[in-house]
């Protein structure tokens, strides 16, 4: 524990709003991204609830629109409130504290390479994070949702969300067990603490992470080269301008929108937007 405060240490918070400085609402980027997020959703939303884009007739839509509203109400304000509150959820909440863990804080597949096996095209053999110019503490979960939400289809997440889930607890679980092997003052008890049923429930109160990472980023990915153009030369050089607003909210269109309204719909469904 000593050591792993020592290296906490030296890691420079970024928190996504700080109320005690003066400064932040004009010097902190994240207010400005998210705010655009959220208006770009909602503005798909409030023209889209009342036509058939959701199922009135379906259970899982209707709660969709509840836990929406819901949201809307708590962090439209604010949405990157939404976001601290889940950064700080590992220091926060008891349940969650021992799987606090130093994440890479930007794990996009733009910042992992990929080993390939030579004779099987295709097949990943290995993975590399680079670029940890964003390294927080946290849920593993942060960067875990992060990746799998950003780089993953309505199709996939279907299939295998569940198996990707399972893998990467195994492989969680197996390292810690090889960590603290003769380690005497690690029981069976303290290690069933890591099971993938505790896993599992610590992943649903931190997976909507990955949810606002793409709400953000996504649009950007989707667009048009010229529209990923445009807006990445005005988040350079005008990022508190009304054309970096609207220019968020129009990029890739209403196929971006629905694509953005899948996970929002997987999220919910998994039970990701119950306790926000």
């Amino acid at each position: 524990p000593a050591q792993l405060e020592r290296l906490k240490s030296e890691i420079v918070t970024l928190p996504f709003i700080n109320d005690a400085d003066p400064k932040d609402a004009q010097e902190n980027f994240y207010r400005y991204l998210f705010r655009a997020a959220f208006d770009r959703f909602y503005d798909f939303f409030d023209r889209k609830i009342d036509g058939n884009t959701f199922d009135r007739q379906n259970a899982d839509d209707l709660k969709l629109i509840e836990r929406l509203r819901d949201m809307r109400a708590k962090y439209i304000e604010e949405p990157t409130r939404l976001l601290e509150k889940i950064r700080t959820g590992v220091e926060t909440n008891a349940q969650d504290k021992h799987f606090g863990a130093i994440l890479h804080g930007d794990y996009n597949r733009n910042n992992v390479l990929f080993r390939y096996e030579e004779q099987a095209a295709g097949d990943v053999a290995d993975v590399k994070m680079i670029d940890f110019q964003e390294m927080r503490y946290g849920s593993p979960c942060l960067d875990l949702s992060f990746f799998m939400y950003m780089n993953t289809t309505e199709e996939t997440r279907d299939a295998i969300w569940l198996e990707m889930l399972q893998t990467y607890h195994a492989n969680m679980f197996n390292t810690l067990q090889a960590a603290v092997k003769g380690n005497a003052k690690v029981d069976e008890a303290q290690l069933d603490s890591y099971s993938f049923e505790a896993f599992h429930a610590h992943f649903k109160r931190f997976a909507f992470y990955g949810v606002m990472i793409t709400l953000h980023f996504l649009p950007w990915m989707l667009s048009s080269q010229e529209e990923c153009a445009k807006i990445s030369h005005l988040f350079e050089t005008d990022l508190r301008g009304e054309e970096f607003q609207r220019v968020s909210i129009e990029i890739g269109g209403d196929a971006v929108n629905m694509r953005l309204l899948a996970v929002l719909r997987h999220a919910c469904k998994m039970g990701y937007m119950d306790e926000l």
